[in-house]
């Protein structure tokens, strides 16, 4: 997968705070290829061509095309998406290491040099919370409707949230505040395909050339794939037998997450298409269809056609993987696939004398093509 994106940058606007008459730490703002302007207090904004000089209480604001960039005395960086606010809340000499800030809303990048001094801070404040950290690599983006998204590709997060809810953030997970469902929010595993498939994180990942240690479980699925399953074990009754093997060609999509849901899309050669939901470790896949009742003595009569509920359940792990052009990238695939028939209560009575219940297990090996 090319991870290469190159940044477009139409325009920026930068409002921050600028007082000539003001001492202190400052932090290097710049347009990235676009207009800025600064500005301190209620002053207008002023244009700036390249860079500016940003202090605390400082707005660094940008246009729904603009990106810019905020370089604190220790070399710690905040690049801003489009559509986005950030007011300058804490800064300090490079040997203090202390930068804090507020998101209000749109979307950051922040590369954190590691933190060495006594008592140092970088922090992001957003409506929903506070992360801080301690060296690391890390996206920040809030919606206008007061959800923040934290991911983590480098380090160590934690975020705390306005209730006071410590959450730790680790490599290749994501924060999702408020939670979809209204609980507790909780860090979950982040697939390397969705990362990569954001612009924005690919672009800041490339640009800073941070590395991509993901674990096995978020390394990249998309591809082809040719798949083996052999059954293991069953009761005969579908006409399966153990040992039988089964072969077909597969193709998974890159991983899209909503949210803290992550999936990708398997097609098999057959022209059929499941979602399998990556739950952190494992690729699961779950669905109930009906399926008829035939006539055991003439496998040909249909004596219904919605006789039983048919459920299929497979569960898959990543088992092997290889860096290929930077990226971890998974090779084997191995994993369970069962099917369990239910005569349903409604079916025509003739159905009777077939079988109620029917069950088949098959082990799954997939491994890329």
């Amino acid at each position: 997968m090319p991870r290469r994106i190159a940044f477009s940058v139409l325009s920026i606007l930068v409002v921050a705070g600028l007082c000539a008459c003001t001492s202190g730490p400052v932090a290097e703002v710049s347009a990235r290829d676009a207009v800025v302007t600064l500005a301190s207090g209620d002053n207008k904004p002023a244009v700036l061509e390249k860079k500016g000089s940003a202090q605390k209480g400082d707005v660094v604001e940008t246009d729904a095309k603009g990106q810019a960039q905020v370089v604190f005395a220790d070399g710690s960086l905040a690049r801003l998406g489009a559509s986005t606010k950030l007011t300058v809340t804490e800064l300090s000499t490079a040997e203090l290491q202390r930068s804090a800030m507020t998101l209000d809303v749109g979307e950051t990048w922040h590369r954190v040099q590691k933190l060495v001094a006594e008592d140092p801070l970088y922090a992001v404040k957003t409506p929903v919370g506070v992360a801080s950290v301690k060296g690391t690599a890390f996206g920040v983006t809030c919606t206008p409707e007061k959800v923040c998204t934290i991911t983590v590709v480098e380090g160590v997060v934690e975020f705390t949230t306005k209730d006071g809810t410590v959450v730790t953030i680790e490599p290749f997970q994501r924060l999702v505040v408020p939670a979809a469902d209204g609980g507790t929010p909780a860090a979950t595993a982040l697939p390397i395909d969705a990362m990569l498939t954001d612009p924005w994180l690919s672009a800041n990942i490339d640009e800073d050339s941070v590395p991509l240690d993901a674990p096995s479980s978020s390394a990249s699925l998309a591809g082809d794939w040719k798949l083996e399953v052999t059954v293991v074990s069953t009761d005969g009754r579908q006409g399966y037998a153990v040992g039988d093997v089964e072969k077909r060609d597969w193709n998974l999509a890159p991983t899209e997450c909503d949210g803290a849901t992550c999936t990708t899309t398997m097609t098999s050669s057959s022209g059929n298409s499941w979602p399998l939901t990556y739950d952190g470790e494992d690729l699961v896949f779950s669905d109930t269809s009906t399926v008829s009742c035939v006539n055991l003595d003439n496998p040909e009569e249909i004596r219904d056609p919605d006789g039983f509920d048919d459920t299929f359940t497979w569960r898959l792990k990543v088992t092997e993987t290889k860096v290929i052009d930077g990226v971890p990238t998974a090779t084997k695939i191995e994993g369970e696939e069962s099917e369990h028939l239910k005569l349903r209560a409604d079916v025509d009575p003739i159905c009777d004398a077939a079988y109620t219940t029917a069950d088949t297990t098959w082990s799954v090996s997939l491994v890329r093509a």
